[in-house]
């Protein structure tokens, strides 16, 4: 093999070295997370099948993002009932430690409740997200741990 072959063929073989390292550069880079800042209304339904209690939400959820992390505030209305008695379920409170990437997100409410959700595509609505409530009542000293299933959409 004469000297000018076998330059050109460790050329052509480094070029195309060269060209799939470039090629594969981004592969590692995770994707943007998704912009969840402003207001959602939201629905969720609690319950604490030890106990017998249950409870339906409805409120906004209002966020603050910068990048991946984010907090807020949220406002809610509801009812909860426990063998037959019904009692208010209103308040509100501040949205911490909440994180997001392109498909899901995850935070807490209150310091009592932990949501994590996964996002639709066009990121504008959590259609099924779980989470769980646990306290523990300080004029009975029962300790609740309240599931919850709970949806969004943005306003």
């Amino acid at each position: 093999m004469s000297q000018a072959v076998r330059w050109l063929l460790r050329a052509g073989l480094g070029g195309i070295a060269v060209a799939a390292v470039l090629s594969c550069k981004n592969v590692d880079d995770p994707p943007a997370p998704a912009a969840i800042a402003g207001s959602w209304q939201y629905t969720e339904t609690l319950a604490d099948n030890l106990f017998q209690i249950t409870c339906a939400d409805t409120g906004v959820y209002t966020f603050n993002q910068d990048g991946p992390k984010f907090s807020g505030n949220y406002v809610q209305s509801g009812i909860c009932q426990n063998q037959g008695t019904k009692f208010f379920n209103a308040g509100h409170g501040p949205v911490t430690d909440g994180s997001v990437t392109n498909v899901r997100l995850q935070f807490t409410a209150s310091d009592l409740c932990s949501y994590t959700g996964q996002l639709s595509a066009a990121h504008d609505a959590v259609n099924a997200g779980t989470g769980i409530c646990d306290f523990v009542d300080s004029s009975t000293s029962r300790h609740y741990s309240m599931q919850i299933t709970w949806q969004m959409t943005r306003q």
